[in-house]
């Protein structure tokens, strides 16, 4: 029923989850290996990269998440989407000066401020697609939907 009734919602669920998945993949398990594959390696690159993960989650994902419920004027929904947006095009901006500014440095100052610039845009995607996901389907199929969408983009 998913696929025949939502089948353009269960895609567009499938590439959020896929560009969640991918830009955490990448600024945090990736950029680690990346940190001590350099040459010369980043000193304590993955003390680094485990404290800038830390930072996302414990600061930049629940000051975001606010943004996303914070707006009366808005439902929730609208602002998820503003958020997937305004993540999405964060990244886009950030990602190529931040691993430039990495690759030209190879310091534990230059792994700060590269991941620094990547966790807000990733919190605020990612304080929206819990929301995004709600609202892409009906309350009778949204498990089922949910499930099929991810595990689509995790193919």
């Amino acid at each position: 029923e998913v696929w025949r009734t939502k089948r353009l919602e269960t895609l567009c669920v499938a590439g959020v989850a896929s560009a969640w998945s991918g830009g955490f993949y990448t600024a945090f398990v990736w950029m680690g290996v990346f940190y001590v594959e350099l040459d010369p390696p980043v000193p304590n690159g993955y003390t680094i990269n485990a404290a800038m993960l830390a930072f996302l989650c414990l600061l930049f994902l629940p000051c975001a998440a606010t943004t996303v419920r914070r707006d009366d004027a808005d439902p929730p929904a609208a602002n998820a989407r503003k958020a997937l947006v305004r993540g999405q095009l964060g990244l886009a901006l950030v990602s190529l000066p931040a691993f430039a500014l990495l690759a030209r440095s190879r310091t534990p100052l230059a792994a700060v401020l590269a991941q620094a610039l990547l966790a807000p845009c990733l919190a605020s995607f990612g304080a929206g697609m819990p929301f995004f996901l709600v609202d892409a389907f009906p309350p009778r199929i949204r498990v089922a939907a949910i499930g099929l969408a991810y595990n689509l983009s995790q193919a």
